[in-house]
């Protein structure tokens, strides 16, 4: 089932980063970005945001991984084929997969007339639902799921990986956000083969970016291992606010 899943997939091409840099993984405040990825600019406040940060992820993800992501892949066994998750992807021999969420509705995309703290209020509302849909993603991969997608010639069963990283991407990490509440949902949540995170597209690069440095068949098996330091930093310092910072 594995190499039918692999062989339906590849020949996909990739997306390569340019940023190479040396890293190191701290806490830091982060300040309002704009978000441009290599291979095409990722626009606050357009009407398509949510697709082109799906498409983003997608790309990134793409760039470093060796089977290509599957966006809105749709649960085959239900009449209304809902959406499993924004994006899946999965590690080198599906040793782990990654569920992602994609929330846009940020600050710089809400209208002038909202205060911020209507704002905030309304980004951490649907944090919290994109945590809850991710939740419901990861056990149905969990416990074997059915999934249908354009890249797949017929419903297939994804297979189960050891782990799965349930990622929220935002558009922006708002330092305003009461990120200590988000880190404890986040743990809550989160068990020795699931792991939560939050990030936005900008440090998702810069993650992969730290991933690629290492070349070959390394790189993608270390998204798994940055992905569960940066959770552990997460927990040990009560704060779902932690970004790869360049040195």
């Amino acid at each position: 089932m594995l190499d039918q899943f692999e062989e339906v997939l590849e020949g996909r091409p990739s997306t390569y980063l340019l940023e190479h840099q040396t890293i190191k993984l701290r806490l830091d405040d982060l300040k309002p970005l704009n978000i441009a990825l290599v291979g095409g600019e990722y626009k606050l406040g357009s009407g398509s945001e949510g697709t082109e940060l799906e498409r983003a992820v997608e790309m990134l993800l793409d760039g470093l991984l060796p089977l290509p992501s599957l966006r809105a892949p749709r649960i085959a066994t239900k009449s209304n084929r809902p959406e499993l998750c924004d994006v899946l992807a999965f590690g080198p021999e599906f040793e782990y997969a990654l569920v992602v969420q994609a929330k846009v509705d940020g600050v710089l995309a809400a209208g002038p007339s909202r205060s911020p703290g209507r704002r905030l209020a309304s980004i951490q509302k649907n944090l919290t639902a994109a945590v809850g849909k991710g939740r419901g993603a990861a056990r149905a991969l969990a416990r074997g799921v059915k999934i249908e997608h354009e890249l797949l010639e017929a419903p297939i069963l994804a297979p189960s990986p050891d782990r799965i990283h349930v990622l929220v991407v935002l558009s922006e990490m708002h330092a305003g956000l009461a990120w200590e509440e988000i880190a404890n949902l986040l743990l809550a949540e989160s068990s020795p083969g699931t792991l939560f995170h939050v990030l936005d597209a900008t440090e998702l690069q810069r993650v992969i970016s730290a991933c690629q440095m290492t070349g070959g068949e390394m790189a993608a098996q270390m998204l798994d291992d940055v992905l569960a330091r940066r959770w552990a930093l997460m927990k040990e310092h009560g704060t779902a606010l932690v970004r790869f910072a360049f040195q």
